[in-house]
């Protein structure tokens, strides 16, 4: 949870608190960060086919 009261908090604080939380995690556990991306820095072999 970042803020007790989000309705009472600023909008701004409550985005900040949450680049922070982010950061941190990120930071601890950098092997997570992205790892979606590394999927597309390969292509596929020419004349291979999609298998459906």
């Amino acid at each position: 949870m970042l803020v007790d009261n989000p309705a009472q908090t600023d909008d701004r604080e409550i985005l900040l608190r949450y680049i922070e939380k982010m950061e941190e995690v990120i930071k601890s556990n950098p092997e997570y960060y992205l790892w979606s991306h590394k999927r597309w820095k390969h292509k596929r072999p020419e004349g291979t086919a999609l298998i459906q």
